[in-house]
């Protein structure tokens, strides 16, 4: 079959994508079709610069702010 991918397909849920998630995501991309789904784009609990740079990750996020409920 021409033009089917044999690559798996992961989604992966974040809170807030910070520099360690992009990176990982990014290196996983080389093998593998990754969308990155993320639940708010800052967080209060982690001061991570907004948008990380997933280059080649699809992202989707959810919302603008994350709070931790606990």
């Amino acid at each position: 079959m021409h033009g089917v991918s044999r690559r798996p397909k992961i989604a992966v849920i974040v809170d807030s994508v910070g520099p360690y998630h992009a990176a990982r995501l990014r290196a996983a991309a080389t093998r593998a079709e990754i969308i990155c789904i993320e639940v708010a784009a800052t967080s209060a609990e982690y001061a991570w610069p907004r948008g990380a740079q997933l280059a080649g990750v699809p992202r989707i996020v959810l919302g603008n702010i994350f709070f931790h409920l606990s």
